[in-house]
C-alpha cells in the first residue's frame, strides 16, 4: 500500500509577519523624516549666517575704502539684510579707528534680529 505524505510545508509569509514588517519600516522612516527636517532647518540657518558674514566683510571693506557704507536693505537669496557700522574708538598711536559692523534681519536693528557682527580697523584721517 502506498502512503500519502501530506507535506504542508508553508514557506510563505503570514499576514501578521507582513504587518509587523510594515510597522517597523514605518517607525524607521518616521524617525528619518524628523532627522531630514531638522537638517533642512539647520542648513537654512547656516546659509543665512554665511551670507550675513560675507555681507559684513563687504560692508567693512567698502567703509574702509570710501568712509561710508550702503545703509539700504540688501536682498540676497530672497532674504533681507540691514547693515550698521559704528566707529568705536581711535587709536592715536597707531592712527587706526576701530569699526564694529553689524548685520540685522530687521530694519529697526533690534537685538533679537542681529545675525552677525564683525570688528575691524581703518586708517585714521
Amino acid at each position: 500500500m502506498r502512503t500519502i505524505h501530506n507535506n504542508c510545508n508553508q514557506k510563505g509569509l503570514t499576514l501578521i509577519e507582513i504587518l509587523v514588517s510594515i510597522v517597523i519600516l514605518g517607525i524607521i522612516f518616521t524617525g528619518m523624516l524628523g532627522f531630514f527636517s531638522q537638517m533642512t532647518t539647520y542648513s537654512s540657518h547656516a546659509d543665512n549666517r554665511i551670507t550675513s558674514m560675507n555681507l559684513a566683510e563687504k560692508v567693512l571693506n567698502e567703509y574702509k575704502s570710501t568712509g561710508s557704507y550702503p545703509t539700504e536693505e540688501h536682498i540676497i537669496n530672497g532674504k533681507s539684510y540691514y547693515p550698521k557700522v559704528t566707529e568705536l574708538s581711535a587709536h592715536q598711536s597707531l592712527d587706526l579707528i576701530s569699526l564694529h559692523v553689524e548685520i540685522y534681519s530687521d530694519p529697526t536693528h533690534s537685538t533679537s534680529s542681529l545675525l552677525t557682527e564683525l570688528y575691524g580697523y581703518k586708517e585714521g584721517n
